[in-house]
């Protein structure tokens, strides 16, 4: 005896044309892209921290003399000898 197998149900947005190709989830894309987790892992961007991002040069300073973040990012030595999970 075979087991029945089930399409997966798809959600439909209101006023959603049934029949357009359904929308994929998340974990559908990420499953789609075999480089996702190679390219954007930890272990992948480690040699690349801290990542710089351009800036234009001609914006003035900012008015705030301070921000609500107080992040510092971590140590990248004690990140490299933790898990990733």
């Amino acid at each position: 005896m075979s087991a029945l197998v089930l399409a997966p149900a798809v959600a439909l947005a209101p006023g959603a044309d049934p029949h357009a190709a359904p929308v994929r989830s998340a974990v559908d894309k990420r499953a789609g892209q075999p480089l996702l987790i190679a390219t954007w892992s930890r272990d992948a961007l480690a040699p690349h921290l801290p990542l710089v991002f351009p800036v234009d040069p001609t914006l003035p300073p900012s008015p705030k003399r301070r921000y609500r973040s107080a992040y510092v990012p971590p140590d990248p030595a004690a990140l490299s000898s933790s898990p990733c999970t």
